[in-house]
């Protein structure tokens, strides 16, 4: 799969995408001095929002998915990393992760930071 691959959900909620940008626009709403930069700030949602959907169903007529056993595996993994407390991060060199503790990765970026 490699570090420039994600992997498509095997179903879009439309509902709750749309919510969750309904959501952000009006949590940043506030923020914005003009009512022009705000219309420009909702046009640009909108549009991430159409991409977003567009590209899932582009992809999925494409047949980029995994398969059910794969996203079942994946699935697998994703509820042992948070039973586990663990975290994927790329390596510091070549096309690789590395899964740790979250704790082990926090006391080294905190380290490293300084």
């Amino acid at each position: 799969m490699g570090l420039n691959h994600g992997v498509f959900p095997s179903s879009l909620d439309l509902k709750e995408i749309r919510s969750a940008f309904e959501d952000l626009f009006t949590q940043l709403a506030p923020h914005f001095e003009t009512r022009n930069r705000l219309l420009k700030f909702k046009n640009c949602l909108i549009n991430c929002y159409n991409d977003y959907v567009g590209n899932y169903f582009h992809s999925k007529r494409t047949n980029y998915h995994f398969s059910d056993e794969v996203h079942t595996v994946i699935k697998s993994i994703q509820d042992k990393m948070k039973l586990y407390n663990l975290v994927i991060v790329k390596a510091d060199k070549g096309q690789t992760v590395v899964i740790m503790y979250k704790t082990v990765y926090s006391m080294l970026k905190r380290y490293f930071e300084r």
